[in-house]
């Protein structure tokens, strides 16, 4: 509901979510027309106001806004230690004037290590041939 106790901002971003969902899963412009109308009729319901909803409808169809990277700019990556060394850093590069950014890696704590080992477990060990005998030691021959 429009008049409930809900951040402005969560209300605009459940209408402009609505119709961002009806355009991404309508295979054709009239489902998609049909969609908006039944989320349109929704929001009426819940006493959204109709400039508030043409505004939702209008922010659903404009294209995303993408950040522009310079395709002469590198990439330089390097492990993350501690807030002074990435100060001291940051003074040896000042970024306007060469075309490097500067990407940081975090190195992992023994807690990231293990549970990155435990999403990604080690491979089983080969399975023995039951047709080929067990030798102890070394094999004659």
């Amino acid at each position: 509901d429009y008049n409930s106790a809900v951040p402005f901002h969560i209300k605009k971003a459940v209408a402009q979510s609505q119709f961002l969902r009806a355009r991404r899963l309508s295979s054709n412009e009239q489902l998609c027309a049909e969609s908006e109308e039944m989320i349109r009729v929704q929001l009426r319901i819940n006493h959204y106001p109709n400039d508030f909803i043409e505004e939702a409808r209008a922010a659903s169809r404009r294209p995303k806004r993408t950040r522009h990277v310079n395709p002469a700019c590198a990439f330089v990556k390097l492990p993350y230690k501690s807030d002074q060394v990435h100060q001291r850093v940051q003074k040896l590069v000042p970024q306007p004037r060469i075309p490097v950014r500067l990407v940081y890696e975090h190195t992992g704590s023994l807690r990231c290590v293990l549970c990155r080992s435990a999403l990604h477990p080690p491979p089983c060990p080969k399975e023995r041939d039951p047709a080929r005998p067990r030798t102890r030691g070394r094999p004659k021959g």
